[in-house]
């Protein structure tokens, strides 16, 4: 597969490392003021483990060469002016483009942009963050990547990812699943940072883990209301 992974923060590194762990060609297609960072490669810390992010680095659409599938890593509020993503869907024929966007509207405006055809819905189940070493990730026992979308383009994206270590499969809803677990991740992510990011000291605080517990069940419950107002 010839993939490119469009932003090089935390779970673009995460996802280009396993693409690559799997075969992939992987090209980064970042800004530019972060391309001499990309060059350089990114250190990526899993357990006791610990790799280095190298890809191909371009910093426009224009610069790239055939892709079968894109991966978009970007924050949602990149997505609010899609010129950008008009341009590399233009620019990359009939590749799959893979949507990771957390906000409830992050699938509309891609399928949007890039069409429903093309586009798959993709739901990350695992965390990463930055540490003094560069970036650590984790992703919990059972969980991965659920897809949504034409069912060869799944496959052969979840295949990719599979290959290097990540686990992924088809899912009817990958966009509820993206929703909820990014209620549960961000409250997570919020309570290690009190905690000083040590899961032990979160499990050994009861006050905090309990406030975890409950910030989470708020958020799920108001994505769950705001996509049943969607018409």
């Amino acid at each position: 597969m010839r993939a490119l992974v469009v932003g090089a923060g935390a779970v673009g590194r995460v996802l280009a490392h396993h693409l690559a762990r799997g075969g992939a060609d992987v090209t980064f297609l970042v800004k530019r003021r972060h391309a001499d960072e990309a060059r350089r490669g990114f250190p990526l810390a899993t357990g006791k483990t610990c790799a280095i992010v190298r890809a191909r680095v371009v910093t426009e659409s224009a610069e790239l060469d055939p892709i079968d599938a894109i991966f978009l890593c970007v924050p949602s509020t990149a997505l609010a002016d899609d010129a950008w993503l008009r341009a590399i869907a233009r620019a990359t024929g009939d590749a799959s483009i893979v949507a990771f966007g957390p906000g409830l509207d992050d699938a509309a405006r891609v399928t949007d942009a890039c069409g429903r055809a093309r586009t798959v819905i993709g739901a990350l189940g695992l965390m990463a963050w930055a540490v003094p070493a560069g970036t650590a990730y984790w992703v919990p026992p059972l969980a991965g990547v659920s897809l949504t979308g034409d069912a060869l383009r799944v496959a052969t994206i979840a295949a990719a990812l599979a290959r290097g270590g990540l686990r992924a499969k088809a899912h009817r809803d990958a966009a509820g699943v993206a929703a909820t677990g990014a209620a549960l991740l961000e409250s997570i992510a919020a309570g290690l940072r009190v905690a000083g990011w040590s899961r032990r000291m979160l499990r050994r605080d009861r006050a905090l883990t309990a406030l975890v517990a409950s910030s989470a069940r708020e958020a799920i419950a108001i994505g769950a209301a705001a996509r049943d107002a969607t018409p």
